[in-house]
């Protein structure tokens, strides 16, 4: 099963990390998959329901819900994992083979190979140096493929992971820089 982690500091105390980390509504400037807003694969997220460790989180396309996350372990303000449990097959399939079909004109029925992954996704907080009020962040992410054909994707996928892990991690911090520990 490939997956990656990646490690990074924050200048911002835990409590606005774990602050900023826990609200879904903010995740966009951050969770950035080379740009899905454009690739037409979301790029809002919102709670859809429930609280702490209830939680399910949205990836919207505008008002169209793409994709579903549930919590799986919460520990404030320590731990929280997700995984990608739903996918809306017609909104899925209308983004990704819009976006396939710009950018790789010709290739552009690829979306069930996405829709038979299982995404495990954890986020760590814990304190860094006291005296600087840093925090540790660690972004852990793996992938299942169910797909009986899934083995085909291998090959490229931990690297790929790798690579959205490093976005995701300088994402958060620009994100923290631009507008402050505590915003």
């Amino acid at each position: 099963m490939p997956s990656a982690k990646e490690q990074f500091t924050v200048l911002a105390p835990p409590p606005a990390v774990w602050r900023r980390i826990t609200d879904f509504s903010r995740w966009g400037p951050w969770m950035v998959i080379e740009d899905p807003a454009a690739a037409g694969m979301g790029g809002q997220f919102a709670r859809i329901d429930g609280e702490g460790s209830t939680a399910r989180v949205g990836m919207f396309n505008g008002q169209e819900l793409v994709q579903v996350f549930e919590t799986t372990d919460y520990l404030p303000p320590e731990r929280l994992k997700l995984r990608l449990k739903e996918w809306n097959v017609d909104a899925a399939d209308r983004a990704i083979t819009s976006f396939r079909k710009e950018t790789h004109p010709g290739r552009h029925r690829w979306y069930a190979a996405w829709l038979s992954e299982q995404w495990d996704f954890s986020i760590q907080v814990a304190p860094g140096d006291v005296t600087k009020a840093t925090t540790t962040v660690t972004l852990e992410c793996s992938i299942e493929f169910t797909h009986p054909l899934g083995f085909l994707l291998l090959p490229g996928a931990e690297s790929w992971i790798v690579r959205m892990l490093r976005r995701f991690s300088q994402g958060f911090v620009a994100s923290v820089e631009k507008e402050g520990p505590d915003a």
